[in-house]
């Protein structure tokens, strides 16, 4: 585990201790508070704010007694859903300093739940997915949750693109699947998927997933052996992975492009790495203008990536790999599996 001397590039670097394993972490509203999940036994959800001459203290906490958390999601303003292994949602606002839990779902699925992602900009809406293959869209506030899609192998991550009427789901048996949320499924057995994109090895486990947050036909995945791609789907639906990456030894944990410079992909894998890595050199540009429909391509979709990428380790590999991060800004924070947050201020961004 690096120490902050190591970390001099970084203006500013704070570490925090949680006391508790962690599970995940995610910037709230604002980039001055985060939440933190842990198992339910020692912890829950825990909402952190910056202090003077403190980095950040603990501000609110919610317990979960009867189950375990498995997945945190940072919805719009303040609210999270938090995925727990009995196939439940919590949906809870952290708005002020106490943090209140406002619903929590019946057993949507069957089994634990390991993904989710939010559907436009509602904070009520999002999708989850389980390790029993099932898929469901639903509101957490109506309380009405409709199944897409059973019996397909578990769900391990998902993202929404296409301004949130398709999720893209990263499956155990190394294959991508698309689906389109807008409508009802009657028969979620026979549900068919819009596009499906499989891996070079059907062994090797989608683990992360991350949309792009400017161009809604592209989006990220890591995998089990260490690997990153890109993939575009164009019109008509078809998906294509344009680029694949050998970034770690082991699983992608969480993948993350910038909010705003979409140049910018940070990765973590369990190999105890965190890179950042930079595309701004791909020289991005748009082409197709005189065909029926112009195909925008971004840096991580072109040719030229692999030769022009730039990678930064943020994090050498250690045995106490990094759980989970989140950035705001040219902010980072790291959830580390030995109770330790790691907060890095003036992240250098293209």
């Amino acid at each position: 585990m690096p120490s902050i001397d190591d970390l001099e590039d970084y203006p500013s670097t704070s570490i925090v201790f949680a006391d508790t394993d962690l599970i995940d972490i995610g910037f709230l509203s604002g980039g001055t508070r985060f939440a933190t999940l842990a198992p339910s036994r020692v912890g829950g959800l825990t909402v952190w704010t910056s202090a003077e001459h403190v980095p950040f203290l603990p501000e609110g906490k919610l317990t979960l007694l009867d189950a375990d958390p498995t997945s945190l999601l940072i919805l719009p303003v303040d609210h999270v859903a938090i995925g727990l292994s009995d196939g439940s949602i919590v949906f809870a606002e952290a708005s002020s300093s106490e943090v209140e839990s406002l619903h929590r779902t019946e057993r949507i699925h069957k089994m634990e739940v390991l993904s989710m992602c939010s559907l436009m900009s509602d904070k009520r809406k999002l999708a989850s997915g389980s390790a029993d293959g099932s898929i469901i869209v639903g509101d957490l506030e109506t309380q009405t949750f409709d199944e897409i899609v059973r019996g397909e192998c578990g769900a391990m991550a998902m993202c929404a693109i296409s301004g949130g009427t398709t999720v893209c789901v990263g499956h155990m048996a190394g294959r991508l699947t698309l689906w389109d949320v807008r409508e009802k499924i009657k028969n979620p057995v026979r549900n068919k998927a819009t596009a499906t994109v499989l891996l070079e090895s059907n062994s090797d486990s989608v683990t992360a997933l991350a949309a792009h947050p400017s161009q809604a036909n592209v989006f990220a995945f890591g995998t089990e052996s260490g690997s990153i791609g890109f993939v575009d789907v164009r019109a008509g639906g078809r998906a294509e992975v344009m680029n694949g990456l050998s970034a770690a030894t082991q699983a992608i944990t969480k993948i993350c492009f910038h909010p705003s410079l979409a140049e910018n992909l940070f990765a973590a894998s369990a190999d105890g790495s965190l890179q950042h890595l930079d595309a701004s050199r791909s020289h991005a540009y748009t082409f197709g203008a005189i065909t029926e429909s112009p195909l925008r391509q971004v840096s991580w979709c072109l040719p030229s990536l692999q030769e022009s990428l730039t990678s930064t380790s943020l994090y050498p590999r250690s045995s106490k790999y990094p759980q989970s991060f989140d950035i705001c800004s040219n902010s980072l924070v790291v959830a580390f599996a030995n109770q330790m947050i790691h907060c890095l201020d003036g992240i250098k961004l293209s």
